[in-house]
């Protein structure tokens, strides 16, 4: 797992995997904001692996704030519902102070194989308002047609 940031908005960040099996990994990221975020967009790319990395049908871009004040986007449900689960980072916007995600697991995102099937997945999540504020990289394998996810390779980028 490697850590990056801007550092002129987060010092102070760690992230490590934690195994509870051989089939979960939990993601822990935590850092502290220097610089209040008061507006926060995400960008999501998805890939699949078929000989080498290929966009696949997940992405878009949303608002953060606007989503966790109750603007409805179907596609970054998932997003938000693992932000309340697991994070402090489910109010709207402003952030400062730290930021802390403990336990975080693909179940979380709650889509299993009902959209997707199985393979080897990419899920880029960039964060920035005018400047670059984070890059995350999840990178996992669908073993099977169930909500059952197992980790094929995790490179979480903060």
């Amino acid at each position: 797992m490697r850590c990056q940031a801007n550092h002129e908005i987060f010092v102070n960040e760690t992230c490590y995997l934690k195994a509870v099996n051989k089939y979960k990994v939990f993601a822990n990221i935590q850092a502290d904001i220097v610089k209040e975020i008061t507006e926060l967009t995400v960008t999501l790319r998805s890939y699949t692996r078929l000989n080498g990395w290929k966009p696949w049908i997940i992405a878009g871009t949303m608002d953060i704030c606007s989503i966790l004040a109750g603007k409805f986007n179907p596609i970054f449900k998932m997003v938000k519902n693992v932000l309340n689960k697991t994070t402090n980072i489910n109010h709207t916007c402003p952030y400062s102070g730290r930021i802390i995600g403990k336990n975080m697991e693909l179940e979380h995102l709650n889509f299993g194989g009902s959209i997707l099937p199985r393979g080897i997945y990419r899920f880029v999540f960039t964060g920035y308002r005018e400047v670059f504020y984070f890059n995350l990289t999840l990178d996992f394998e669908v073993v099977k047609k169930s909500s059952s996810l197992s980790t094929y390779r995790n490179n979480i980028c903060f």
